[in-house]
């Protein structure tokens, strides 16, 4: 997976048809299938086409007067233009020194395959002392490449058995050396994963990170461009703590991408705006496969001088773009993360979709049911990711529900197929009614009922 799923990128790639011609359009789709941080780039530039383009006209790397070839031109009903291009930023290269993220992200994997609840963990990441005022202090974490060395070690591996042998103790795991200053804490009543990291952002000047830089390099091209209208760059975040971070205070060191940006209208009065574009959680969360939204697009506008003076179907337009763009699947952080890990988004997961019950309904992943009838996964190896008894050891296991059903001689009644695009998953609700005469007892309807 990257931002969005795949089925909603081929929708917005087969949309965007109406208005890309067939080079630009071919080039996206061959950065797609390769696995590498493209995609992510890729597919931002095509949802943002594909928002902008229920607004009003687009235009994709139309040539300009000057020879630019920008991203974006929207032309309104009332002929009001506005010319943007895109540009996602990352810390891809401060993460490779830091690794907070990637340090992040294992551990839940590791905890997830030792089978341990999210639930009733606290994180400490400590810092290497600074050696002058201002200085921006470093996350105390070794290489990447030391982590299973450093932390992941034998000590760990026999930590998280305790756990599991002992769920109602509290434990905690520490490393402390040259390198590293970690604590990792279990505590059984705490009801989520708590976590005290870092600040891992390489912004420590409004003017030299990669945001400032992305913008410039964008204006440059802007400027090629013989266009008087309505000008802008847009700014996806593919994995920028800077996207996410608060403003620079008077006690703080770092800055943000509205710092960034600000810093850069102000430098450049021909641009009128820059809008900011990323995935976010919102306050919901999965319970199985029926949800609400869990995740979203969230759109801010870092407006220059005279936006106030520019056409209102332009200010209408960029107010609510958020509302155009499908859901996301992914932040830009664990896309990176599955890219970097080269994790196949074409390949089926039959163990990662949920299921829902209730007393004549049972949802399921259909990739589970394929998978189990293809015999690619086990009953076991199901019902334990599923969390039925007897298989699955999990506190809060319950009784398979087709068993259940099957106890009570009901009968499927029919099978309903559900596609959610924006996961990438089809489920299969089974209905059923009964006792069916086929497998139970004939019955007497006029039959009295025991008072």
């Amino acid at each position: 997976m990257a931002i969005f799923s795949r089925r909603l990128v081929q929708q917005m790639l087969n949309e965007n048809a109406e208005f890309t011609s067939s080079e630009p359009l071919e080039n996206q789709v061959s950065r797609l299938n390769k696995i590498s941080f493209q995609i992510i780039d890729t597919e931002w530039e095509i949802a943002v086409l594909n928002a902008f383009s229920k607004m009003g006209r687009v235009e994709h790397e139309t040539t300009l007067r000057g020879g630019s070839k920008i991203d974006l031109l929207l032309t309104h009903s009332d002929g009001s233009q506005l010319l943007a291009d895109i540009v996602t930023v990352s810390d891809e290269g401060h993460e490779a020194k830091t690794g907070v993220r990637a340090f992040e992200i294992e551990l839940k994997e590791r905890l997830e395959r030792a089978g341990l609840l999210f639930k009733g963990w606290s994180l400490s990441v400590g810092t290497h002392p600074t050696t002058s005022y201002g200085q921006q202090s470093k996350p105390a974490l070794p290489p990447r490449s030391e982590f299973a060395k450093e932390i992941f070690n034998a000590e760990f591996k026999k930590f998280l058995r305790l756990v599991k042998q002992h769920p109602h103790e509290e434990r905690t795991y520490y490393v402390s050396t040259t390198k590293t200053a970690i604590a990792l804490m279990y505590r059984p009543n705490y009801k989520y994963f708590m976590m005290q990291l870092p600040t891992n952002n390489p912004a420590v000047a409004k003017n030299k990170n990669p945001v400032f830089n992305a913008l410039k390099m964008k204006a440059k091209q802007l400027k090629k461009a013989q266009y008087s209208g309505s000008k802008a760059i847009i700014v996806c975040d593919g994995g920028s703590q800077m996207v996410h971070s608060k403003p620079h205070g008077p006690f703080e060191f770092n800055y943000n991408v509205a710092d960034a940006a600000r810093e850069f209208l102000r430098q450049n009065q021909s641009i009128d705006f820059i809008l900011v574009l990323a995935s976010v959680s919102t306050s919901n969360w999965r319970h199985g496969p029926t949800k609400p939204p869990y995740r979203r697009v969230k759109a801010t506008v870092i407006p220059n001088e005279g936006f106030a003076a520019l056409p209102e179907n332009i200010k209408q337009s960029v107010s609510t773009v958020e509302d155009y763009f499908p859901e996301p699947e992914n932040t830009a952080d664990g896309a990176r993360e599955t890219i970097r890990n080269k994790f196949d988004r074409k390949e089926p997961r039959p163990l990662a979709g949920g299921w829902e019950v209730s007393s004549n309904k049972i949802k399921i992943s259909s990739s589970s049911v394929l998978a189990l009838l293809a015999g690619t996964v086990t009953q076991d190896e199901l019902f334990d990711t599923l969390g039925f008894k007897p298989q699955s050891r999990k506190p809060g296991a319950i009784r398979n529900p087709f068993q259940y059903q099957l106890s009570q001689k009901t009968r499927v009644e029919k099978v309903e197929v559900e596609h959610l695009d924006e996961a990438d998953e089809t489920y299969l609700t089974f209905h059923f009614e009964g006792p069916d005469p086929a497998l139970s007892d004939f019955v007497n309807l006029k039959r009295a009922k025991p008072e």
